[in-house]
């Protein structure tokens, strides 16, 4: 069966009173802070936590963080200051010298100041869709903003779990030559991580106590707190955290929330460590706890820590290199050095996940750039490609045959993984490299450029498995050799055949909803996924069954272009709470689903042991 697809036109993208007041809000409040780049907004962010002091502002961005993962698991609330930005405002402390700091700049001055990058970052995102003429440039336009999007609210570090296990059981087949780099092996790195996370919960727990007990105290007599009725319910701290929570985000989206402000929410919400004897942990306190372990830990703490103000950026650099750290989309040192280190030696809980986003990164990157980078690819693909057939064997049943690695004699054709089921033939292609530096700057970026990164990571694989599909459709091959021996196959046993493409990294609301605009095809639409949300569809799907009604619901839902989301598992959601269907959607509107599988994102819990459970994908 051949798809005609026809991505959908967005006519109405750019236009409009809401659209036109957020854009004239936007850039006045930027005229009237003095703002007319993003570089105006990145300095005037860079002097506040100069003088509020970067290590202040650490101690107290890593309270709200852990009050913020705390409560998006047992509340299921997402809000508070958006991964993305803590992530940001972390990597930009550790650029900055650390001092006593001013006692009259706070933590939320800090806020307003990052507030304004924001509003910068959205403002040239209004601006470029504002100046599209064309549908094209307007579908080019849209494209961009999720791009953007990604760097301002999502971030890279939301599911740490399925992290993990990718550098476990992946990156760790390169163990041997990681050492040789690092000087400590993968598996050695994800050990000490599970050690230090263990040590840095414990104290953890103890300083949000502190925290809580302090604003019990001083909340008994706010007038805020005590009109609020927090205090008399059932689970006070929780209420308390959710205040906090709700207020940073308002702080952070003056626009829409300049009535909710207060000096006595600034003074009760923003001087959280105030209540706390030690935020830091010691390094001393934390080898002590882990003199037992066996694992190399001072070169751990060597290789992934960074001390407050130790990573100098070069103002001169433009290129986005690790020389230089000024914007969302430039590279983050914590991207490296997710181990936050003040100079009396003590460690500080950063973003959520951090750590184990590091890890299955880092590694990868330094084999790329080594003398081993030809023997660690042909390793990591494999591991990509086990870890999918796991996923598939999950869904295996008597109505599917699955072929790994299968040839063909037609243009020196292989696959990665052919699904024959009776009248439908699907072939999956895994991609190991992810999205360049380039498709991140969104409107600051060039969009040829964006859209050559993102057809090199969407096409390639594509074409791989189409070239499948064709050979057979064509009559040209009318066997597969497999591990076994050999296949036979012809069109005439198939009525559809479903191309796929399975990322290591998610493009995101690319990935999902916009890759028809941004990538071309033939006559097949494919389903794209990266390898985590794979896990979790092949989770939660029944059998071969289930996993085909799925794949064919999603690229019709693809073809018509008209459901929005950032994110796959928020399909997975929305078809699974749509009893395996999936929402329909009126012919001139789109559907929003994103958070549709906020759910499914906190389903998934560490073993006792903190190691995974190999049966359970993680997020």
């Amino acid at each position: 069966m051949e798809h005609n697809y026809e991505p959908v036109k967005l006519k109405r993208i750019g236009t409009g009173s809401s659209f036109q007041s957020r854009y004239d809000l936007t850039r006045n409040r930027l005229s009237n802070n003095n703002i007319d780049s993003l570089q105006d907004a990145v300095e005037k962010l860079r002097k506040t936590i100069s003088k509020a002091g970067s290590l202040n502002i650490i101690k107290e961005l890593s309270l709200h963080e852990t009050i913020r993962s705390a409560i998006l698991h047992s509340l299921n609330i997402d809000t508070g200051i958006p991964p993305a930005m803590v992530e940001y405002l972390f990597g930009v402390c550790t650029t900055i010298e650390p001092t006593s700091g001013n006692t009259d700049i706070g933590f939320y001055d800090v806020i307003d100041a990052l507030s304004l990058v924001e509003d910068r970052l959205r403002f040239e995102n209004l601006k470029n869709l504002d100046d599209a003429e064309t549908i094209e440039e307007k579908q080019q336009s849209f494209i961009q903003i999720q791009l953007m999007e990604k760097e301002i609210s999502t971030g890279p570090f939301v599911h740490g779990r399925q992290r993990r296990e990718y550098a476990r059981r992946v990156l760790g087949k390169c163990d041997n030559y990681i050492v040789d780099i690092l000087d400590i092996s993968v598996t050695d790195s994800i050990l000490s991580a599970d050690l230090l996370g263990e040590v840095m919960g414990q104290h953890i727990q103890q300083t949000i106590l502190q925290a809580l007990q302090g604003l019990i105290q001083k909340g008994a007599q706010s007038d805020i707190i005590s009109h609020s009725e927090v205090l008399s319910k059932q689970k006070p701290d929780k209420e308390l955290f959710r205040l906090v929570l709700e207020y940073d985000r308002q702080r952070l989206d003056p626009i829409n929330n300049s009535d909710g402000f207060s000096e006595e929410k600034d003074v009760l919400f923003g001087n959280l460590s105030s209540h706390v004897k030690k935020v830091g942990i010691e390094k001393e306190a934390v080898k002590q706890a882990l003199n037992s372990s066996t694992v190399p830990y001072d070169t751990f703490l060597e290789e992934f820590g960074i001390s407050i103000g130790e990573y100098k950026s070069d103002p001169a650099d433009l290129s986005g290199s690790i020389n230089k750290f000024d914007y969302p989309f430039d590279h983050n040192p914590l991207h490296e050095y997710p181990i936050l280190v003040d100079r009396e030696g003590k460690i500080y809980h950063g973003p959520s996940n951090s750590l184990y986003y590091s890890l299955s990164t880092r590694p990868y990157y330094e084999l790329l750039d080594s003398e081993y980078k030809d023997e660690a690819d042909e390793l990591i693909g494999e591991g990509n490609e086990i870890w999918v057939l796991e996923c598939l064997d999950r869904i295996s049943d008597e109505n599917v045959e699955i072929i790994h690695s299968a040839e063909y004699d037609y243009k020196d054709g292989e696959s990665d993984f052919v699904l024959i089921y009776d009248d439908t033939l699907v072939v999956l292609e895994c991609k190991t490299r992810g999205p360049k530096l380039e498709t991140r700057k969104g409107p600051f970026g060039d969009f040829n450029e964006i859209q050559a990164n993102l057809s090199d990571i969407i096409s390639g694989p594509y074409e791989q498995a189409t070239k499948l599909i064709n050979a057979i459709r064509e009559g040209e091959i009318d066997e597969i050799k497999t591990g076994y021996g050999t296949r036979q196959l012809s069109d005439d046993d198939f009525d559809s055949y479903i191309p796929g493409v399975i990322l290591a990294r998610s493009l995101n609301a690319v990935g999902t909803t916009l890759y028809p605009d941004a990538v071309e095809f033939n006559n097949e639409l494919p389903f794209v996924t990266d390898l985590y949300s794979f896990q979790t569809i092949c989770r939660h799907v029944q059998g071969s069954s289930g996993f085909l009604d799925y794949l064919e619901r999603r690229v019709a839902v693809a073809e018509q272009g008209r459901v929005f989301s950032v994110d796959e598992l928020d399909y997975v959601g929305a078809y699974l709470d749509s009893n395996l269907s999936f929402p329909e959607a009126p012919s001139e509107c789109l559907i929003d689903i994103i958070d549709s599988g906020s759910h499914l994102d906190r389903t998934y819990e560490s073993d006792i042991d903190g190691l995974p459970n190999e049966d359970i994908p993680r997020l």
